[in-house]
């Protein structure tokens, strides 16, 4: 008898990403994680800037709906997380309104008609209207981009997942701390959760979707 992880689906036997029911979700490309010396400096994360920009042009190309989401732990919404980690407390790290909180400058600034969600913790469905906005985009799948690769990013397509989303995650287009914490992810996401892709394969699976 064959087991469950034997006759696992993965790949394209699993989904192929289709540009009319994708989303592209951009994570935490914050000053925070990718400023040089930032408290949360991600240098790993600097490294996708470039396939990441790529990304975002392919996707308005195709009008794949692009989602900016930024991480806001000011109190009292930070909870636990300032009190596992005080200094984002002391020094305001990742609080709205500060230098911290805001958008990375190498990065595409966001267009006028792009969304942009909000999260108070680690995932970005919980207690956001992410979910609402994905179907009202008619969005069945999410394009999972950004930092970190094993924290914010893991868990939001976790969540996704749980939600029923299919899960396209990049292995390029995010970054972790650390090389091993970063492949230890992929490879979670890969077993459990979606499909773990490069940009470049997203980018021609997007191109080669069918037309409506």
């Amino acid at each position: 008898m064959s087991t469950a992880r034997e006759t696992t689906r993965t790949g394209e036997a699993f989904f192929r990403i289709n540009r009319e029911s994708s989303a592209l979700l951009i994570i935490d490309m914050q000053n925070a994680f990718l400023e040089p010396g930032a408290m949360l400096e991600t240098p790993m994360g600097r490294e996708i800037i470039a396939r990441l920009s790529g990304l975002i042009t392919e996707c308005r190309k195709m009008a794949v709906p692009v989602i900016w989401i930024r991480l806001d732990s000011s109190a009292p919404y930070g909870g636990l997380l300032l009190d596992k980690y005080p200094p984002l407390r002391e020094q305001r790290v990742l609080f709205k309104g500060t230098h911290s909180y805001e958008l990375f400058s190498d990065l595409p600034a966001p267009l006028e008609d792009e969304f942009h969600v909000v999260k108070h913790k680690y995932d970005a469905f919980h207690r956001t209207d992410l979910d609402t906005l994905l179907r009202n985009i008619s969005a069945d799948t999410v394009i999972i981009t950004g930092v970190t690769t094993n924290c914010c990013c893991e868990s939001t397509a976790r969540s996704a997942f749980e939600h029923d989303y299919k899960v396209a995650f990049t292995s390029d287009g995010t970054a972790a701390f650390e090389t091993r914490l970063h492949e230890a992810a992929l490879g979670t996401i890969r077993e459990l959760f979606g499909r773990v892709l490069t940009v470049d394969e997203v980018i021609r699976e997007l191109g080669d979707s069918p037309d409506k």
